[in-house]
């Protein structure tokens, strides 16, 4: 392909990696058109309105701006000059970005700067050195994105991969490879007090979906050293997508929403594929395509095909569901007697019984954000992982209904805990697994990908590439990461080979 006869490109879904991907390849000269099912474009992490308030979908967190971090990267990707990208997306670095309460009643202010961090974590649990951990993570987290950053090669899954990661400025980091497969727990002191264990476990669930025990070193790096680089962004978590939407049509991208792809029909070779479109109304129409990402999870891919095509993508990802999550979400609209600055909190406490996790993710809107409320009120997303299993093939109606008022009355616990006399609750609804199916379209409503862990590691991940030439995956359930960095890293590392393999970059 050359520059004179680009190919057409259909990106399937409006999440984060479909659109990192649809700006870089349409700020390349590529024609492209993104399809949507949903009214509004973020995926997992858009959002929706109720009345005068505008709530998060879920308890999501934006990270990855730091320079050299995904995000960052993205944006200078499509000229956007870093002394700017605060001001274009409208977000602010967080000072103090998280507290994290103690199921023992210990409070610990998560501090971007590491030293203030470090004299927190000493303050509260005395008499360990806290730093010889943390400082390790701070480097193994640095020395991955540069790895990442330098390679289209991340995660190998071939000897190509392999070969193409020896270069000199990767090889340095040769060591880094144990620490893919090696588990966090083995560099964790056997006097580590439980509650720090519980500190770290919780935090490693929300960003990995594993633990200690079974989340690889690597990984963990990145899954704890995150609130370091945790920004608000006013108007929402789904504002940077609003943003990649006008990169997109300014470059020449089209993206169609409430359009909803039923099936892809693969052509023969070098032939292409037929999209067939669900518009409003159940009305189908056909759109041809020399090139498919699809952003689908692996579950949900083979929807899109039928025949023995169906079967083989069912077949590659067999059982790879086990050890997956759902959640547990409720958005309430709070008035405030007074603003609450700490926008981010995760509340620990002893395992429920009904839900089997240990802690709640608060995530709170900026007093001064009143996009997602008036003055005077803040919204909240909270959040805990839950076995989506429960809430499959059939669950009663009536039983449905008991878990989700026994979640809210232990939001509402909590809240009244961590922060008493302090709100009056205006609004509030629950959301469970099926409603995120509902929202999402992902199978069973699972969020956040595949667990990091001994099973799901660099070289075993599903790949991007798929055997149907031309017809590629991205987003949590092909990269190793978590989150909108994560998304984000998978789909510019597909977009760079694209672009490669078709002669518009070196």
């Amino acid at each position: 392909m050359s520059r004179e006869f680009p190919r057409k490109i259909a990106i399937i879904g409006g999440g984060y990696s479909s659109l990192a991907a649809a700006s870089l390849l349409s700020h390349h000269g590529l024609e492209v058109d993104l399809f949507e099912g949903h009214t509004y474009l973020g995926g997992c992490a858009s959002f929706f309105k109720r009345g005068q308030y505008k709530f998060d979908c879920g308890a999501t967190t934006l990270s990855g701006l730091m320079p050299g971090r995904p995000l960052h990267s993205l944006l200078l990707s499509l000229d956007v000059k870093p002394e700017n990208i605060c001001q274009k997306l409208n977000i602010t670095h967080l000072e103090t970005p998280m507290k994290l309460h103690l199921s023992t009643g210990k409070s610990i202010t998560r501090h971007r700067h590491f030293s203030t961090f470090m004299e927190e974590l000493a303050a509260q649990f005395p008499g360990i050195n806290h730093r010889r951990l943390w400082q390790r993570m701070k480097e193994l987290e640095a020395r991955l994105w540069e790895v990442i950053g330098a390679s289209q090669h991340f995660p190998p899954k071939s000897l190509s991969d392999l070969g193409n990661l020896l270069k000199p400025r990767i090889i340095k980091k040769v060591d880094l490879g144990p620490q893919a497969f090696i588990p966090l727990k083995t560099h964790i002191p056997s006097h580590y007090p439980q509650e720090l264990k519980d500190l770290l476990n919780e935090q490693l669930l929300i960003s990995t979906q594993s633990t200690l025990k079974e989340v690889p070193t690597l990984l963990a790096a990145m899954g704890l050293t995150y609130p370091e680089d945790m920004h608000y962004s006013f108007g929402g978590i789904s504002t940077l997508a609003y943003f990649l939407k006008e990169t997109i049509e300014k470059s020449g991208g089209k993206i169609h929403l409430r359009r909803k792809v039923k099936e892809v029909i693969p052509l023969g070779k070098n032939k292409g594929f037929e999209l067939v479109i669900q518009k409003a109304g159940n009305k189908e129409v056909r759109f041809h395509a020399d090139l498919v990402i699809t952003s689908t999870t692996i579950w949900d891919t083979p929807k899109l095909f039928k025949g023995s095509i169906k079967e083989r993508f069912e077949e590659i990802h067999k059982n790879k569901d086990k050890g997956t999550w759902g959640a547990m979400t409720a958005y309430y609209a709070l008035k405030t007697k007074s603003p609450q600055n700490i926008l981010y909190h995760q509340i620990h406490y002893k395992n429920d019984p009904t839900f089997n996790r240990g802690s709640l993710f608060f995530s709170f809107s900026h007093p001064d954000d009143h996009e997602r409320a008036p003055q005077g009120i803040q919204t909240l997303t909270i959040s805990t992982h839950c076995d989506a299993n429960r809430f499959y093939p059939h669950i009663d109606k009536s039983d449905y209904e008991k878990i989700k008022q026994a979640f809210q009355s232990l939001c509402e616990e909590k809240l009244k805990e961590i922060f008493p006399d302090e709100f009056e609750i205006l609004h509030a609804e629950i959301g469970t697994p099926k409603t995120f199916e509902r929202f999402t379209n992902r199978h069973r409503g699972l969020v956040g990908g595949l667990p990091h862990n001994s099973k799901n590691n660099i070289l075993t991940f599903p790949a991007q590439e798929t055997y149907l030439e031309n017809f590629y995956q991205i987003g949590d359930t092909t990269f190793p990461g978590q989150g909108i960095v994560g998304v984000t890293t998978g789909a510019m590392i597909l977009a760079g080979k694209i672009l490669k393999k078709n002669f518009l970059t070196p």
